[in-house]
């Protein structure tokens, strides 16, 4: 009988222990927070574990990924890329799309 209870609490524990772990872990490597925010977050998490959806939900996203646009000042592809689904959204007309393609051919 004890086994099971033992069994149980293994099988609660270990996922929430996994979850609070990668949670610590994008707090630290978030770069929209400040170190305060960090130093706040980080006991928050581990005293209250509820508070571990709170800051999944409304945790900031916006340094995380590199976007298209951000790697279009470096990668002429990227360039291209952005162009091109404008072309296909209507944003831009077939002859702005030649014109950017000529502009990296030029490189």
């Amino acid at each position: 009988m004890t086994l099971q209870i033992v069994e149980e609490w293994v099988l609660i524990f270990i996922p929430l222990f996994l979850v609070w772990a990668f949670v610590v872990v994008d707090i630290l490597r978030q770069t929209g927070l400040s170190t305060r925010a960090k130093w706040i977050w980080v006991p928050l998490v581990t005293v209250v574990w509820p508070l571990l959806i709170v800051y999944w939900l409304t945790r900031p996203v916006q340094g995380r990924a590199l976007s298209l646009s951000s790697a279009s000042r470096d990668y002429p592809q990227a360039r291209l890329v952005d162009g091109a689904l404008d072309h296909e959204s209507g944003r831009i007309d077939d002859e702005q799309m030649s014109a950017l393609e000529a502009s990296l051919h030029r490189r």
